[in-house]
């Protein structure tokens, strides 16, 4: 019974349509210039499940042939208009369902809406225009077909998200609003003033003007807004083009003018919906961006708890002598895995701090020579060979420098082949060190990437880390007014260089130091 009551309401609501197109048509004749009957039906069967379709597209079918056969026109080119406004709202129908633009909530399901709406008239055309040259044999067949695209592809465009919103299918938030009154006043009043005028004034591009309190709709009151909007600047627009007003009824003919009027409620209507479609994007991106840091801190909060206990105890057995070789080494895995887990829970509490912006800076003058001494003194697991210039100083956060370093340092450990250099040099007011290896460098397909989050060459690679070490030293180095970047080792490799404020503005340089093997080489 449900859906004999879908199917008789969706044939009501059809010939009303069709009648109030009818209204609508142009003074010579030559068929409707918007035909809402095509978004009526494509509304209900996006409403409706699939069994119900055949009952829906029969009602209608039978709806179109009645209301021609009453008006006078012969069997023949009814049937032609019946089947094509049966075939083109399935057609429509099956491609959203199955593109899954059955909702706007993105504009990728926007865009395949558009496409659905585009396409499916060019099927009703087909067929409708042999009905429509059958009827009346001076009508070109291709004039036929252009208008029939055109007005039911716009009936459809503005009809169904229209529909949409007052099933519910749309949210409606906000639109009970005095804002929302408010603004739908203003359009009104820009819609009648812009199309109301004759003699072609305003201008064309005049008739922009209602884009102003459309975009605001559509920001405003997302997708909600754009199909309200819409609908009523289409329905005045055609209104008032169909007593020969606005500013497109200065074309050459009619056909050109309702072509004309329709494109553009159609490049209008498009913007629009993409709008909100990309506005509810961004929200839905920054609540999920918000989630998502909300997440990390709560995760890393209870990680970091366990993880004290575990590795203090652990660090406990092995001072100890008393234990065998057996447990021991138990004991340094689980040791060694645990400050693994607490690195890794670091990088995320850092990434996420930086993309919030809230990461402190604390700089002061620093002699590299001396940093970098003590930096690698504690990275004895690694041959690191240390060429720096006498007396090169920056002005940077130290524990940012430490950190910048290690995760450079670590990354040639993980993906480069010994030796691993570190060199320092003053250039103008910019200090620049470089740690480079010897390995097999970065591809050049992901050097784009390479200081974006969680990137990774593979995912299969075994090695540790998130992705996070790169994005987080460059975001460290800009936070202290530097950067970082990446080149081509001269010798094969990879070669990341740091970029730093100097302190220094003496015109001379003291010779670069080389360290010794003893000191530098472990």
């Amino acid at each position: 019974m449900g859906t004999v009551r879908t199917a008789l309401l969706a044939a009501v609501l059809y010939l009303a349509a069709a009648r109030y197109a009818v209204l609508l048509q142009d003074v010579a004749g030559l068929g409707a210039v918007f035909w809402p009957g095509a978004g009526v039906t494509l509304t209900a069967l996006l409403v409706s499940p699939r069994r119900s379709w055949p009952a829906i597209l029969a009602a209608v079918g039978a709806a179109e042939l009645g209301n021609d056969l009453v008006a006078g026109f012969g069997p023949v080119p009814s049937l032609w208009w019946a089947a094509a406004n049966m075939l083109e709202p399935l057609l429509a129908a099956w491609l959203i369902q199955r593109w899954r633009a059955d909702t706007f909530a993105d504009v990728r399901g926007l865009t395949a809406f558009v496409a659905a709406v585009v396409l499916a008239p060019l099927l009703g055309a087909a067929i409708g225009a042999i009905g429509t040259t059958r009827a009346v044999s001076e009508l070109p067949y291709l004039v036929t077909f252009g208008q029939w695209v055109i007005g039911d592809g716009l009936g459809m465009l503005t009809v169904v998200p229209f529909g949409l919103l007052v099933l519910g299918r749309i949210p409606a938030a906000g639109l009970r609003s005095a804002e929302a009154m408010i603004a739908v006043v203003v359009l009104v009043a820009t819609s009648a003033l812009v199309f109301s005028a004759g003699d072609a004034s305003p201008t064309v591009p005049g008739a922009y003007l209602v884009l102003l309190p459309m975009l605001w709709m559509a920001v405003r009151l997302r997708m909600a807004g754009s199909a309200l909007s819409l609908f009523v600047v289409s329905q005045v627009a055609n209104g008032f083009h169909a007593v020969d007003r606005g500013p497109f009824s200065a074309a050459t003919s009619a056909v050109e003018a309702s072509a004309q009027l329709q494109l553009f409620l159609a490049a209008v209507g498009v913007a629009v919906l993409l709008l909100a479609c990309r506005t509810v994007e961004s929200e839905n991106f920054q609540d999920l961006a918000e989630t998502r840091e909300q997440l990390i801190a709560a995760v890393s909060h209870e990680l970091r708890s366990p993880l004290t206990p575990i590795i203090g105890f652990s660090e406990t057995l092995l001072r100890r002598d008393d234990i065998d070789a057996r447990a021991r080494q138990a004991v340094e895995v689980i040791h060694r895995n645990g400050q693994h887990l607490t690195v890794l829970v670091e990088d995320l509490l850092r990434a996420s701090r930086a993309r919030r912006g809230i990461l402190p800076v604390q700089p002061e003058e620093i002699a590299l020579d001396d940093f970098v001494d003590r930096l690698v003194i504690g990275r004895s697991e690694m041959d690191v060979e240390v060429s720096l210039e006498a007396d090169v100083r920056t002005w940077v956060d130290p524990t940012h420098l430490t950190q910048i370093l290690t995760n450079l340092l670590d990354n040639a450990k993980r993906h480069g082949r010994p030796p691993v250099r570190l060199s320092a040099s003053a250039q103008g007011d910019r200090v620049e060190v470089a740690v480079s290896d010897q390995g097999g460098g970065v591809p050049d397909w992901f050097v784009p990437e390479l200081f974006e989050e969680f990137a990774q060459v593979s995912r299969a690679d075994t090695r540790g880390g998130l992705g996070l070490g790169l994005p987080i030293a460059r975001t460290l180095a800009v936070a202290n007014h530097g950067d970082l970047r990446y080149e081509r080792g001269l010798e094969g490799g990879a070669r990341f260089v740091l970029v730093l404020p100097s302190t220094q503005r003496e015109a001379g340089r003291a010779p670069a130091r080389k360290a010794s093997a003893t000191a530098v080489k472990r």
